[in-house]
Parts: C-alpha cells; sequence; structure tokens
C-alpha cells in the first residue's frame, strides 16, 4: 500500500501504523485468515501479536536499549529489530545515560559509516558517531570473549583544544584540535558480522567496542595529508594506506562530526576525542598483536587474547 493513501496514517514518533476501512488478513497461500476493521499494525518490530500493535512501542526505547545492553554484556549477537528511525538517537543517548548512571564517564566519540537502506546494488553509507566512555579504553589485553564479532581498524585520533558546539567548516578544524595520536577502535556490532543499516547502526552506538591510542603529538607537529596509515598483524604488514583513505582527508572527520553532534544539538567539551573513522579495511581479530602506525604520529600497539 502507498503510505500516501488518505486511510492510512502512521504515527511520527511510535512507528504503529493505522488503517480506516476493512481489510484481509491472508496467509502465504493468498487464503483469507481473518478480516479486520480499521486495525492498527506494528511500526516498531517489537510486537508480539504481529502484524497488530500491541503497543510495545510505549516502552520501545527501554526494551530495545535493554537488548542491546544484554547483547553487550553477554557477548552475544541479536537480530536488528529494524529500528524506527526517530528513536535510534534517543536508544543511543539512553545507552549513554545508563552508563553514566553506572559510574563511566564519557571522553569522546567514534565516527563511521553505517549502510543506507536502498534497492540499488551498490552499497552507499550515511555517516553516523557512538559516544565512547572511559570503560571502553583497553588497558592491558584485549579479551576476544568479551566481544562479539570484533574488528580492528586503524585510526587518527583528535583531541578537541576548545568546545566543539557547533558545525564547522575544514578550515576551522585545526583549530578546534589540540593533539593527534595513533588510534585502533575495535568494532564490535551487537548484531554479529554484518554490515548493519544506519538506524540500527546509531542505536547501537555506531557499533562502538573498544580503542586504544598512542602517545600524544601537538596537532601542528605533523602533517596529516601527506601521512601514510599502516596496520600489521604479528608483525606482518596488513595494509598501508594514505591519510586521504579517510574522507579524502582526515581533518574531515572532524567537520562529519561536527555536523552531526550539531544535529541532535550535542556539545563535546574540550579534552574529548574523535576517532576519525576507519583508514583501513577493518581486520576480523583473532588472538595476537596488532600495531597501527602513522607517519608523524608514531605507533600504537595492542595485543588480543581469547
Amino acid at each position: 500500500m502507498d503510505m500516501a493513501d488518505s486511510n492510512i496514517f502512521q504515527n511520527p514518533k511510535s512507528g504503529s501504523i493505522k488503517l480506516t476501512g476493512q481489510f484481509d488478513v491472508v496467509d502465504e497461500l493468498g487464503n483469507v485468515v481473518k478480516s479486520v476493521t480499521d486495525p492498527k499494525l506494528c511500526g516498531c518490530g517489537l510486537s508480539q501479536d504481529k502484524p497488530f500493535c500491541d503497543k510495545s512501542h510505549a516502552n520501545y526505547v527501554s526494551i530495545v536499549t535493554q537488548m542491546l545492553e544484554q547483547a553487550r554484556t553477554s557477548a552475544k549477537a541479536v537480530i536488528p529489530v529494524g529500528v524506527w528511525g526517530k528513536r535510534a538517537a534517543e536508544i543511543r543517548q539512553r545507552a549513554l545515560d545508563n552508563r553514566n548512571a553506572s559510574g563511566e564517564k564519557l571522553v569522546g566519540i567514534k565516527f563511521g559509516g553505517a549502510l543506507i537502506k536502498s534497492e540499488s546494488e551498490n552499497k552507499s553509507y550515511e555517516g553516523i558517531f557512538g559516544f565512547l566512555t572511559d570503560a571502553m579504553q583497553v588497558k592491558g589485553a584485549l579479551k576476544l570473549s568479551t566481544l562479539i564479532a570484533p574488528m580492528a581498524e586503524a585510526e587518527v585520533v583528535f583531541k578537541l583544544g576548545r568546545d566543539l558546539d557547533r558545525e564547522i567548516t575544514l578550515t576551522e578544524a585545526p583549530e578546534y584540535v589540540s593533539e593527534l595520536a595513533p588510534g585502533i577502535e575495535i568494532f564490535d556490532c551487537r548484531y554479529g558480522a554484518i554490515d548493519a543499516f544506519v538506524d540500527d547502526a546509531v542505536a547501537d552506538n555506531a557499533c562502538a567496542g573498544a580503542f586504544i591510542y598512542g602517545e600524544w603529538k601537538a596537532a601542528n607537529s605533523a602533517d596529516l595529508a601527506s601521512a601514510e596509515i599502516s596496520i600489521s598483524v604479528d608483525g606482518a604488514l596488513n595494509q598501508n594506506v594514505p591519510s586521504s583513505a579517510i574522507a579524502g582527508n582526515p581533518w574531515q572527520a572532524v567537520v562529519n562530526a561536527s555536523k552531526k553532534l550539531a544535529e541532535v544539538g550535542f556539545k563535546l567539551p574540550a579534552g574529548s576525542i574523535i576517532f576519525s573513522g576507519s583508514a583501513t579495511n577493518g581486520i576480523a581479530m583473532q588472538p595476537g598483536k596488532y600495531c597501527v602506525e602513522i607517519t608523524g604520529l608514531g605507533e600504537v600497539k595492542l595485543e588480543a587474547i581469547n
């Protein structure tokens, strides 16, 4: 049915769909199971009486947040529910609020991309961000058994020298950053090893798993534009790419992050960090030693164990 039909109304907040009129419910063979009048259909994906709405959407944010939190703490993947887009950012924020309530501290964000729904065979991605807390920082060896489908990514890490409270331009980006460091982000999707769609990925905090970074260097001490970025596993080079592999210019990551933060009215305070998004293809992690090196910034090492 065409959602523009005057007999169809979709609640912009809950996603539930109200149909006006009489309709037949049919099985997979086309046989009429029953007829219904003015039905209300599930749009949130959580109803236990699909295709009909059972008002699960009333606790939608709490239910999905809890589901993703359970996946994270148990290291067991869950099936994507097809998050209702207007609630995805609320779920991400609720998860951060829960972390803060448990004593964790926000230290920054990670930037990345998520798959856009399309009928085209060509994949396209939208920029998204996820929150990083101090509990996500790797100290010592990384235990892979605590993660679901971890991927190691080579990234540039920016430390803000001033509050990032609005959308900025590429020219302005260096003015907001005081220090740089090489980083390894551990991407870990709570839905398992899949390419999640935008809304599901946003709700999953951009699949942020863990992170580690090397020593800080003054932002004006390195020429990021001409830098090379490499990632090695157990001493063997896995990938080596120019820094332009990050959005054409690694500083663009700060610009893109500022745009997404501004969209939700979130101010990232001075001292916070921003992981740029991966310069390299993610590496499915196995026990071993990982090293990311960036020209002018040095290296960062990570040991992964079972």
